[in-house]
């Protein structure tokens, strides 16, 4: 029962943690190191875990698996049958696609989809993954997530002269309040980046410990998005994620 337990508490911390190594882990769990290893090592056989190099020093992040799974804990509690109602909602205000994403490393997988009824619409599949800095629910994340880990995933995932505009993004992205930013928007967009003809805003779910969970978008055909829409829609969106934030025990930080 003790190494069940071990190996628990490290699938626990690795999802607080990501990425994270094997000395971070044994240090943070108080645990031997061959014990963290060993831990590591089960959770990667399993399926919940996966090194994302193959260095002496490696990283370990969730998988897809675990944060799907992760999504639908507590049955009718759960992140998705949360979410369900806000999304629906956001499709009634929109009339477009929403998407539920959740973080898998460096990118961002759709585990939730509720479709647009026009005939001519967004389609990304279930289970997609994107990179964090090419989509507009991995941008809302970045936009939460403390400086150092920022820079680290973009330096994995841009080159160097993006990283600039990148920084101007995620700062334009942030929540009005969240950063001391008054020009902040608190949604992303996604302006044809991800794939052609396909405009897209988001905003992001926090848990009860404000940890960023999940972000909820908007996906549209860019000939259907007007100015007026992006602000329209990254608003409504605001709302839904914020409604979804509620559900899961999250209160909103006084602004100082």
């Amino acid at each position: 029962m003790g190494s069940v337990l071990t190996t628990l508490n490290v699938l626990e911390y690795v999802s607080e943690h990501q990425p994270i190594g094997v000395s971070d882990v044994a240090r943070g769990l108080k645990l031997p190191k061959s014990s963290a290893q060993r831990a590591l090592a089960a959770l990667s056989e399993a399926g919940w875990i996966r090194k994302i190099d193959e260095s002496v020093l490696a990283r370990w992040v969730l998988t897809p698996r675990a944060l799907i799974v992760g999504s639908q804990a507590g049955g009718e509690d759960g992140l998705t049958a949360l979410a369900r109602p806000a999304m629906e909602k956001l499709r009634s205000q929109t009339q477009e696609t929403i998407n539920l994403l959740v973080r898998d490393g460096d990118f961002m997988v759709i585990v939730e989809r509720v479709e647009s009824p026009h005939m001519l619409r967004s389609a990304y599949p279930l289970g997609m993954r994107a990179a964090m800095s090419s989509c507009s629910g991995g941008k809302a994340f970045l936009a939460t997530l403390p400086h150092d880990q920022v820079a680290e995933i973009l330096s994995r995932e841009l080159p160097l002269p993006e990283h600039a505009h990148m920084w101007d993004e995620l700062d334009q992205t942030r929540m009005r309040g969240f950063a001391m930013n008054d020009n902040a928007r608190g949604f992303a967009v996604d302006d044809e980046v991800q794939a052609p003809d396909i405009s897209a805003v988001a905003a992001v779910i926090f848990d009860a410990r404000h940890f960023p969970v999940a972000a909820i978008s908007v996906t549209v055909p860019s000939q259907r998005m007007t100015a007026e829409r992006w602000d329209s829609y990254g608003l409504y969106a605001i709302e839904a994620a914020d409604k979804v934030s509620a559900a899961l025990g999250h209160r909103k930080l006084a602004v100082q």
